[in-house]
């Protein structure tokens, strides 16, 4: 190939002054590319201060109501006028930020009743007093807000508020933020109420885009990545409408930051087909009492390539010039070496190009005693290593996927992946106006037996456990388990309450049963309380509907072990 290789040469150094036009090109798009997503990181990290601003600023509007003694007497019905005085308060607080919705003091008592409430209605400061006051105590706002420490903040979920009686705050994107009111000298003690504060975030947004350049889009999605701002208002909030959206689908390179092995990212991408964009994104982290969507954001900043290019367009055209000649020459060299040199090579090529779409290639030249010959068998042993490689990669794959949803013990679902199924559960109900329900199981007595006979034998327990009630529940009903000793039962259909209070009883009645430990030679006992709670009455949504049967299960097991319960009804029994 010695002859051959010198007239290659010969094209390549015609070719020189092409390739280094095109590299020199190239290397000047990639610099402006890399400095405007530098500007841009730096952008979208003043924006996440800013962020940090205002979530700072809510914080401390909640702690100075929350502290002052004023909240604690309007509480307490102390002063006949304290709510009043507090509800001057709030108006006065309301015109200094626009951004608020509602501000909100809710008593512990009487099922979380507000006190005193100041709602933005028409762009107008409306107080809602009397009988329009409502209990809240079932919002998690309210009630896990109640648990936290003194000075400690609740953050909910970004999301569409369907809150009823919301005002200028019904069905805009909102986010909740209370705060515990403690008595001043008993800060350890017993909550007395929350202070809530709603806040317009579609207000917000516009606060954080309106000092950026006009070219500049702003994006924002939540710690699992659901898209809250977006070019496209279709995209935004889809969780809302039963759908997924996530940021991370049509901008893979987002995924670490979403995972949260990495704080920022720099990308290309194409906002739509005609209109390539340069962006950066940062990771904002939320406070540690914040529910689990909301405690992470992820915020981007994207600006047209066009924009960013156009100083490269003028290099571009002087080094077009210079590089057609040089080019023009070059392929007179191609055209001499094609048949005896290039033939081999494209079979190669499009060997490679096949296989990279999936197709082992067959027709290469594997006979040939040249280096060329060499190189295709050495292509073809490749294929078939790689290939081979790849089929273990995908059964591996299969295997951890199935792994990262299901329990190891018991091979059960676990708690992720039954969220996701009751998640599509409700969206299906909710289209076809049907029901769901669900069964929340705690093993009684199981601590002891784990205590006494130690970690192996409790394990064996929660094995056989499984075992009865795969045995004794319905082949389409779910059975997944939530951790420790807690199980839990998606059922199928729509079974009435004597269906269930049957298929209860049989549960217990299973789980009751002697169990054979230490191969055979000793027999322990355990209980169960369970818990039952519907759709749409007990919850509208997954957390909620779960939550409910969570406390039915609590409320059973303060009847006796061995008892169920039903959220909404409050009926029970015992087998």
């Amino acid at each position: 190939m010695a002859h051959k290789l010198a007239l290659l040469l010969a094209g390549i150094g015609l070719a020189a002054a092409l390739a280094m036009a095109v590299l020199a090109e190239r290397v000047s798009r990639t610099l402006l590319v890399e400095g405007a997503q530098e500007a841009l990181l730096t952008s979208t990290q003043v924006l996440a201060r800013r962020v940090a601003v205002m979530h700072a600023n809510v914080a401390r509007d909640l702690r100075i109501v929350a502290e002052h003694p004023l909240t604690g007497r309007a509480l307490k019905n102390s002063e006949a006028d304290a709510a009043d005085r507090l509800a001057q308060w709030f108006d006065v607080s309301m015109r200094s930020q626009p951004a608020y919705f509602q501000m909100r003091l809710i008593s512990a008592a009487d099922y979380g009743l507000e006190r005193v409430r100041i709602d933005r209605h028409q762009g107008q400061l409306l107080r809602i007093d009397g009988d329009a006051l409502q209990e809240k105590a079932h919002f998690p706002y309210v009630s896990e807000a109640l648990a936290l420490p003194a000075q400690e903040m609740f953050s909910s979920e970004i999301a569409i508020n369907h809150e009823d009686g919301a005002h200028d705050g019904l069905e805009q994107p909102t986010a909740i933020f209370s705060m515990p009111v403690y008595a001043p000298n008993a800060p350890n003690g017993k909550a007395l109420g929350v202070v809530v504060i709603n806040v317009d975030l579609r207000n917000t947004f516009a606060l954080l885009a309106q000092d950026l350049p006009k070219p500049y889009q702003l994006f924002l999605a939540n710690g699992e990545g659901d898209i809250l701002l977006h070019p496209n208002a279709t995209l935004t909030f889809g969780f809302d409408r039963g759908e997924r959206h996530l940021i991370q689908t049509s901008m893979p390179a987002l995924a670490a930051v979403v995972g949260g092995s990495t704080d920022h990212a720099v990308l290309d991408f194409n906002l739509d087909t005609s209109k390539p964009m340069v962006a950066a994104f940062t990771r904002i982290e939320g406070a540690p009492h914040a529910a689990p969507p909301s405690r992470t954001l992820i915020l981007g900043l994207a600006q047209p390539a066009s924009e960013v290019l156009a100083r490269a367009e003028q290099l571009r055209r002087a080094l077009l010039g210079l590089a057609v000649p040089v080019a023009m020459g070059s392929l007179v060299f191609a055209f001499l070496l094609a048949r005896t040199f290039t033939r081999p090579l494209a079979q190669l090529e499009r060997a490679a190009h096949g296989f990279g779409q999936g197709d082992m290639a067959t027709d290469l030249p594997v006979d040939r005693h040249d280096e060329i010959g060499t190189l295709a068998r050495s292509f073809a042993h490749m294929q078939y290593r790689v290939g081979d490689q790849l089929q273990t990669l995908r059964e591996n794959q299969q295997t951890l996927e199935h792994l990262s949803q299901h329990d190891s013990l018991t091979g059960l679902p676990n708690r992720r992946f039954f969220m996701q199924l009751l998640e599509q559960a409700l969206v299906r109900a909710q289209r076809h106006g049907l029901t769901v329900d669900l069964m929340f199981i705690d093993l009684d007595g199981f601590k002891p037996v784990n205590d006494q006979f130690g970690h192996e034998c409790g394990d064996q327990v929660l094995q056989t456990v499984v075992h009865q009630l795969r045995a004794g529940l319905r082949q389409a009903d779910i059975l997944a388990r939530l951790g420790g000793d807690e199980f839990v039962v998606l059922l199928d259909g729509t079974p009435d309450q004597d269906t269930c209070e049957t298929l209860a009883a049989k549960v217990i009645e299973l789980i009751s049963a002697p169990i054979a430990i230490w191969q055979g030679h000793t027999t322990v006992r355990v209980g169960a309380s369970i818990g039952l709670a519907r759709y749409p009455q007990d919850g509208r949504t997954a957390s909620e509907l779960l939550q409910s049967a969570d406390r039915a299960m609590y409320a059973a097991k303060e009847a006796g072990k061995g008892c169920w319960r039903f959220a909404a009804s409050g009926s029970q029994g015992a087998s």
